[in-house]
Order: C-alpha cells, then sequence, then structure tokens
C-alpha cells in the first residue's frame, strides 16, 4: 500500500507542476497577444514623401504606411537612408542617401515641408496624420 501512497503523491506533484507551468505558458503568451493586438490596431498612417536632392534629381513616394504617431523624420527614413545629428531641439537630417548638409558659402541644408508648409519643429516632433504629403528638401539657404 505503501507504494500506491508514493505513486499517487508523484502523479500529483507531476499534476501540480504541470498546471503551474500551463498557467504561466497561457499568462505570457496572452501578455503577448495583447501587446500585439494593441500595436496592430493603431490606425496606419498613409502618406507621401518626396525627396528633392537639389540637383534636378526628385523621387516621389506616394505609398507610404507608418503607424500611428509617426514623425516627419519617420517617413523620410522609411523611404531613405539618413544620416542624423541629435540636439537639444530634436534631430538634424544631416543627409540623405549620400547628399550632405554643406553649410560653407551660401549653405546647402535638408529642410522638410507638410502640405506645403515648412516644418517649424524638428523633424522628429512633426506628427503625421493620413494624407499628408511631406517634401524633403536639399535647399540652398542665401546665407547672413
Amino acid at each position: 500500500m505503501e507504494f500506491l501512497r508514493n505513486k499517487w503523491a508523484i502523479a500529483a506533484l507531476v499534476m501540480v507542476c504541470w498546471g503551474a507551468i500551463a498557467s504561466l505558458s497561457t499568462a505570457y503568451y496572452y501578455y503577448l497577444y495583447t501587446d500585439l493586438f494593441e500595436r496592430l490596431k493603431a490606425v496606419p498612417v498613409h502618406v507621401s514623401v518626396t525627396i528633392d536632392y537639389g540637383n534636378g534629381t526628385t523621387k516621389t513616394f506616394s505609398d507610404v504606411y507608418l503607424f500611428r504617431n509617426a514623425t516627419a523624420l519617420d517617413a523620410l527614413r522609411a523611404v531613405a537612408n539618413a544620416t542624423l545629428q541629435y540636439t537639444e531641439f530634436g534631430v538634424l537630417v544631416t543627409s540623405v542617401n549620400g547628399i550632405s548638409n554643406d553649410w560653407s558659402g551660401a549653405g546647402v541644408g535638408w529642410q522638410y515641408w507638410v502640405n506645403g508648409k515648412w516644418g517649424n519643429v524638428a523633424a522628429d516632433k512633426q506628427i503625421l496624420i493620413r494624407g499628408d504629403y511631406v517634401s524633403w528638401n536639399c535647399t540652398t539657404w542665401g546665407g547672413p
């Protein structure tokens, strides 16, 4: 009879361990699912992006899909390779696809416009909404 008690004790221990593992696994995958669900239910932002390199070359991307709360910088990085400089005011784009800022002389640098209006905040702070048209231009400044 002692043998049966040990057998039932081992079986009970195995069942308790299995239940604990199953519960933890269920909780873990529930957490992953709800986190993914929250991210996926964000309405995608559909925008158009144009890059004018200032040398006669212009590229337009009409179907750029971004997540909600995407910025003008996110739109640029979705379609081009950008080199960035971090400042206290936000991110400064220093080059796009190898075309760099050149502040000597008249000065050439990257600027952005959203729906035809000049971006008056750093590109990483300009939130986009569905249907926005973002234009990145390598622009010559008149200088001081």
